[in-house]
């Protein structure tokens, strides 16, 4: 398997935005796909493939609940 080069400072910035837009969501009408799309373009090209490496296929065409499992994996893999 192919191993991707990522940012790993501009991968934890994109899920913390993330992670603050879901929590404002009631407040800011945004749906769960126009969330994940924000998340997705706040990731430079070499870390979008990263994201759909993890994500076995582009993580856009995955379901929400997916999408944010796998997020949540990252997630706890960079803080570990």
């Amino acid at each position: 398997m192919e191993r991707f080069q990522f940012n790993k400072k501009h991968v934890d910035e994109a899920i913390h935005g993330y992670r603050r837009m879901v929590k404002e969501c009631p407040n800011n009408d945004m749906t769960d796909k126009m969330l994940l799309q924000a998340f997705y373009r706040g990731l430079t090209t070499t870390n979008q493939s990263y994201v759909n490496q993890l994500a076995m296929g582009n993580i856009m065409n995955k379901m929400y609940q997916e999408a944010n499992e796998i997020i949540d994996e990252m997630e706890e893999t960079s803080s570990a």
